[in-house]
């Protein structure tokens, strides 16, 4: 069989692939935290026909270069471009935008992921969650544990240290309606607090304002709920991803290591914004062009490769 016909399917199945990887990029152009993916070519083993000779000057004759023909391609690698999304402020006090290196830590329940997407909302139990999904945003939470109903403060202190290597001492971040005053954070004892608002700082604080009525005295208390973690990886292209905008951690990524916010060369936090995807649509419908102009020319190359074979049968009749 002629090896244009296998060398062509290659291209086929490479080009296929490729326009897949474009397709999804395409059709995540809108999705929070979406990072894009580009592929690489590379050719395949090439037959070679001859090693090529050295320049022999006895004989007065020269060298000769190898000669080798190619054998297809295939997908030399396929990267996730981690580069910074735009951010969009939508004014929702829960929407969280990561500028710089770094990303959420989310835990499901059965296990932690990471993710860009910062579309956070509140749960029935307060709790800070992943819209999509429901995973509880992780960090330093300065509620006691365990918690009591409704729930109390711990005597609040900046994390230290600032950069640790796991997630030891770790908890869900919980804005609750109400708190139970406890005599920490110029709450008072026995004295239940409602909720009033909420921020969430830069430095992934969260601060709540609380007030309580006693005997037509209304009193009102700003105290720390806890602080969101930044996690990063020395190589973020190593993650692997899990769908939900969202990756674990791969043997490539190297081990997880997690800060506050804006220290250590990880992210800040920017709230009432989200980042939007990375996907650079003026270049993907470019490479869907290249792609398709390639698939139609392997596609070309099967069919000019069937006329020679049919001439070749036409001759032995």
């Amino acid at each position: 069989m002629l090896r244009s016909l296998s060398t062509a399917v290659s291209g086929l199945d490479t080009e296929q692939t490729a326009m897949d990887i474009t397709g999804n990029n395409i059709a995540n152009a809108s999705t929070t935290g979406f990072k894009s993916t580009d592929v690489q070519f590379g050719s395949l083993l090439s037959q070679v026909i001859t090693d090529g000779t050295v320049p022999n000057a006895s004989a007065a004759a020269g060298g000769s270069n190898p000669q080798a023909v190619g054998l297809g391609v295939g997908i030399a690698g396929m990267n996730q471009q981690m580069g910074q999304g735009s951010i969009e402020e939508t004014g929702v006090p829960t929407d969280l935008a990561l500028q710089g290196n770094g990303f959420f830590l989310l835990s499901s329940g059965q296990g932690d992921f990471l993710s860009r997407a910062g579309d956070m909302q509140l749960d029935a139990d307060g709790h800070l969650v992943e819209g999509a999904t429901g995973w509880t945003v992780q960090g330093w939470s300065a509620l006691t544990n365990p918690p009591t109903n409704p729930p109390s403060l711990n005597n609040w202190t900046t994390p230290t240290p600032t950069l640790v290597n796991t997630t030891t001492g770790f908890g869900n971040i919980t804005i609750p309606s109400q708190i139970q005053g406890n005599g920490n954070q110029g709450t008072t004892a026995g004295t239940t607090y409602s909720l009033q608002s909420f921020a969430i700082n830069a430095d992934g604080t969260v601060t709540g304002v609380y007030a309580a009525t006693t005997a037509g005295t209304t009193t009102t208390v700003s105290v720390t709920l806890g602080q969101i973690a930044v996690a990063a990886v020395p190589n973020p292209g190593g993650l692997i991803p899990a769908g939900n905008t969202a990756y674990t951690v791969g043997p490539n990524a190297g081990a997880p290591y997690y800060s506050v916010p804006g220290d250590n060369g990880v992210a800040r936090i920017t709230a009432g914004a989200l980042e939007m995807s990375n996907v650079n649509l003026a270049q993907e419908m470019s490479n869907l062009v290249t792609f398709e102009a390639g698939y139609q020319a392997d596609a070309k190359v099967i069919s000019t490769a069937q006329q020679l074979i049919q001439a070749l049968l036409a001759m032995k009749q």
